[in-house]
């Protein structure tokens, strides 16, 4: 799910109520293979939307111009455009960014809505202050897509709390949105090799 329309309405109504704010910039994107799908800064909330085609991590770079805030709302919305389900889905930042408690959430540090999957678990890195945080999927992984913080200001969810309190202007840091397939099990890995090698020996049998 994109949120273009969503976006252009929020944009409108912003620009109604508040005078603009320049406060970070997007200056680079390094996708390996995956998209950008779209970034919002709009006062205080950033949103940084991605289409992930594979485990390669998409890199969104970000400077702090004068007048940015200190704590913003973050959210995301990941789609699965790589065909395989995944069995994690990891946000974390680079640079000093951190993120900041968000209390009465699963995790302890925003939402997670899942598209089709059910989430196992949050692991948050480190306990305080964290960088990232890996979502786990159970059962059959994610075919389609995360939405973590309230990209759609949803009742009862909650963005991600984003601290640059420790940057200052002129200052970068990034966003990274990283996935990972769900794991073969050891068992059946051993199974497809012996297959495979059964295989083997029977072609080079039948030449023989």
């Amino acid at each position: 799910m994109k949120r273009n329309l969503f976006i252009g309405a929020l944009c409108a109504t912003f620009a109604l109520a508040a005078p603009a704010v320049h406060a970070l910039t997007l200056t680079s994107v390094n996708l390996n293979g995956n998209d950008n799908n779209g970034v919002l800064i709009l006062g205080n909330t950033l949103g940084v939307d991605a289409g992930m085609r594979n485990a390669g991590p998409a890199i969104f770079n970000f400077t702090i111009d004068p007048n940015s805030a200190v704590m913003y709302n973050f959210n995301s919305i990941v789609q699965n455009l790589s065909g395989a389900n995944w069995g994690a889905l990891t946000i974390s930042l680079r640079g000093d960014a951190f993120f900041s408690p968000v209390p009465g959430t699963p995790s302890g540090f925003g939402s997670v809505t899942p598209g089709f999957g059910s989430i196992s678990g949050v692991v948050v890195t480190p306990p305080v202050d964290p960088f990232s945080q890996m979502i786990r999927f159970g059962g059959s992984g994610e075919p389609f897509e995360v939405q973590a913080g309230n990209p759609f200001v949803s009742a009862g969810l909650f963005d991600w709390q984003l601290s640059l309190s420790r940057l200052d202007m002129g200052d970068t840091f990034s966003v990274v949105i990283e996935t990972s397939p769900i794991p073969v099990p050891g068992g059946l890995v051993l199974l497809l090799s012996g297959l495979a090698g059964v295989a083997t020996f029977a072609r080079k049998k039948k030449v023989a």
